[in-house]
């Protein structure tokens, strides 16, 4: 039964995969509430000048290495009157989309899909079509509550950004759920 979980993670995987795709490329879902920067030749200069290692920049830095109560206290003060962010940088540059990066995408679909099967085969109470569906798509809320919602709270990604990325785990795994749920009955294992 193994297998045959396996290949009903890999299809779900690539529905998922192709979904996401449509999502970015056909809907504006994946890019709602990315914005461009105003003068961003000026800003790409000052990052130029002043980042030189890849990583992911917090400004103002709230953790000064070695930093005192004092100047904690700083940051908080700079922190409310501006301007704040955070970069993930790569200051010579980066290969963007690539086959690469599509691949690792498709794969980590898949195995989303896989950990759905692993958990939908072992749910031997949920005979009816619908149910099986639905827990799937339960797991849907995970990514959302544990990555895209913290980082509305903590970073303040923008709502409508936050609300489009669960909409794209939501539809993915419905559309994943659906695939599952034809290929695995209830208590497979």
């Amino acid at each position: 039964m193994a297998k045959k979980i396996l290949l009903a993670g890999l299809a779900a995987g690539i529905v998922l995969f192709i979904w996401e795709s449509l999502a970015h490329v056909v809907l504006p879902l994946g890019e709602l509430g990315i914005r461009g920067l105003d003068n961003e030749a000026a800003m790409i200069a000052a990052v130029k000048a002043n980042v030189k290692e890849d990583g992911f920049y917090f400004f103002p830095n709230p953790f000064p290495p070695g930093g005192t109560a004092e100047q904690q206290k700083q940051t908080m003060q700079m922190m409310l009157t501006g301007p704040t962010g955070i970069m993930i940088v790569h200051p010579n540059g980066d290969p963007g989309m690539t086959p690469g990066r599509l691949i690792l995408q498709a794969i980590f679909g898949i195995l989303a899909m896989v950990v759905a099967a692993i958990v939908l085969s072992q749910a031997v109470m949920l005979k009816p079509f619908g149910a099986r569906v639905g827990l799937v798509v339960m797991l849907a809320t995970l990514p959302s509550l544990r990555t895209e919602l913290p980082q509305w709270n903590w970073y303040g990604f923008p709502a409508i950004y936050t609300t489009a990325q669960f909409a794209m785990h939501f539809v993915g795994f419905i559309l994943g759920g659906l695939v599952l749920a034809k290929m695995i009955k209830a208590g497979q294992e």
